[in-house]
């Protein structure tokens, strides 16, 4: 008897330890916090508790997010799951699948409900047909989707993209017209003039297409957004639809049936178990042993612990080609005494983010005879000098000259030289890298201006392709400068509608020095909060002299493992 007893206290102390020290590393509590991110924030459970056909998500590269950001632990919680995923190797030919792709951006990751895609694609099947070609079928159209991805098998087919995404076939057609529209909507490109930015938001689009008096109206006037009615509302609806639609009802209903089931889940301690049951694999299967808070401090070896500064150094290098200056050293000087001051330049951390390995700026300030006037964004190089006293300010509005745009290939865009006479044009109206691009000239002079795709028409234009413009630009004549400045505003394009108003180059290059200092007050207070394993001063000595270098398989693991066990999982 006295043994029994014995034996049920060590029971019982051991489940207390056990509640006391839970794991905090493994494959399980990876793939836990994994599944229950991409459940709570997206609509991936749909596909696996409801009848949603596919889900895609994306999963960013750790360098390719801000440490302290939101998107950063996506990128950590992603990025470790992911790998964990990977190697348990489910079953090919399941119900559910949930595949993945990697690159320099990323992970891509596509949840698929075999018999819920197959039975959109049959009751679509005219439609896709005609899209995709006679003959296609439910299964071949999977099979392409499995073997070649999302992106390759439906490309620009809006309306099929969003039937098989869960949208409804109405609801799809109608935003796929929609879309179509917005373009006829957009005014065109006359470049080097400036063009009006677009509709803010998907709500001011469908709002000034509902204003158009033409053959368009009646087609998109009932479109409409998921407004949650409650804060406790979890419904997830990243979509337009009809609203008197008697489908887009029972699409919505049926979504609420989803996410009831979902919570359900989402609150079991068997959660990890079910979800992994739904792909045929029995959890039993994750053999790696589990590591407790009260073990960290073992987890990394000596030679790791020696490692991880030189790791964190170089990852901040590849993450900050361009922000790593002495105000960014000094952001993260500050964050280790805990004072510094908040920085709003949400604006600059969007074109940070949308900048993807451009080397044409780096490339170009090390040839001879390059000035910036604007770090990575807007250089020149005079090609004709003039003695000429008379020289262009910002007072001047109306100048003559010849112009010619290239793209970044050397390959003509638009130009003035064909002309017998120079234009005459309003430097207020021209596109802010053209006009800033000029400051300083002379009478006479000839230049090279070379203007970064935020100071031109954005990324995401045709002209240029979005990349990089070469402006070569003759100077004949200066009207009479004005009493007020008549430049426009040196504002990003695709951030114009909420950058603040910026006048000058100096402003901007104010702001990027305010930004790489905010960048720096984020990457260290992130950081610090594994200074047990790492200090300040051990980074910075090995940021010295260092530049841009791609990470190992092998490191990449370890920093993410850093990054999850020293920050994220605290």
């Amino acid at each position: 008897m006295l043994r029994l007893v014995l034996y049920l206290s060590v029971l019982v102390a051991g489940s207390i330890c056990a509640e006391q020290q839970p794991a905090v590393f493994s494959s399980e509590k990876v793939l836990e916090t994994f599944f229950k991110d991409l459940f709570e924030k997206t609509t991936a459970g749909y596909v696996l508790y409801g009848e949603k056909p596919v889900d895609l998500e994306t999963f960013p590269e750790r360098e390719r997010t801000i440490p302290g950001t939101v998107e950063r632990r996506n990128a950590v919680i992603g990025g470790l799951g992911l790998r964990c995923w990977n190697r348990i190797s489910p079953p090919p030919n399941g119900k559910y699948l949930l595949l993945s792709s990697h690159d320099n951006d990323g992970w891509e990751v596509l949840l698929i409900n075999r018999p819920a895609f197959i039975d959109a694609v049959r009751k679509n099947m005219l439609l896709f047909e005609y899209k995709m070609g006679i003959g296609s079928t439910p299964e071949g159209v999977l099979d392409n989707l499995i073997s070649e991805g999302f992106e390759a098998v439906f490309k620009e087919n809006i309306a099929l993209q969003g039937i098989v995404l869960g949208y409804g076939a109405e609801n799809a057609i109608c935003y796929e017209s929609g879309i179509s529209f917005k373009k006829r909507l957009e005014p065109k490109v006359t470049p080097p003039f400036q063009i009006p930015t677009g509709p803010k938001n998907p709500e001011d689009m469908v709002e000034k297409l509902r204003a158009e008096k033409n053959w368009a109206k009646s087609e998109v006037q009932n479109l409409t957004f998921y407004k949650p009615s409650e804060k406790n509302d979890r419904l997830k609806i990243p979509f337009s639809f009809l609203k008197n639609s008697k489908k887009s009802k029972e699409l919505i209903n049926s979504y609420k049936k989803y996410q009831n089931a979902l919570d359900l889940v989402l609150s079991k301690t068997t959660f990890l178990r079910e979800v992994l049951n739904r792909f045929g694999i029995k959890l039993e299967s994750l053999t790696d042993r589990a590591i407790s808070s009260n073990e960290l401090k073992d987890f990394f070896n000596a030679d790791e612990r020696q490692r991880l500064p030189e790791l964190v150094a170089q990852t901040l290098c590849n993450t900050f080609p361009d922000q790593l200056s002495p105000a960014f050293i000094e952001g993260m000087r500050a964050a280790e005494k805990g004072e510094f001051a908040q920085s709003d330049i949400k604006f600059l951390d969007i074109l940070w983010k949308m900048e993807s390995g451009r080397v044409f700026f780096r490339d170009l300030s090390a040839q001879g005879n390059i000035q910036c006037i604007v770090p990575n964004k807007l250089y020149f190089r005079t090609l004709k000098h003039s003695e000429s006293e008379e020289v262009l300010t910002m007072f001047h509005n109306e100048v003559q000259l010849h112009y010619l745009l290239e793209d970044s290939e050397g390959r003509p865009l638009v130009g003035s030289y064909q002309l017998k006479e120079a234009p005459k044009i309003e430097l207020s109206k021209m596109i802010p890298g053209f006009s800033h691009g000029l400051l300083g000239m002379r009478k006479g002079e000839i230049r090279e201006v070379f203007i970064h795709p935020d100071f031109v028409y954005g990324r995401d234009n045709d002209f240029g392709n979005g990349n990089e413009v070469k402006a070569t630009v003759e100077l004949i004549d200066l009207s009479k400068p004005a009493e007020t400045p008549c430049f426009p505003f040196l504002k990003p394009f695709d951030v114009a509608n909420y950058a603040p108003d910026i006048l000058t180059y100096s402003d901007f290059n104010n702001l990027q020095n305010k930004h790489a200092y905010a960048c720096g007050v984020r990457s260290w207070s992130y950081y610090k909060k594994a200074s047990d394993l790492i200090t300040l001063n051990a980074v910075l000595e090995k940021l010295q002299n260092r530049s841009k270098k791609s990470l190992s398989d092998s490191e990449s693991d370890l920093l993410l493992k850093f990054e999850w066990l020293g920050i994220v999982n605290k």
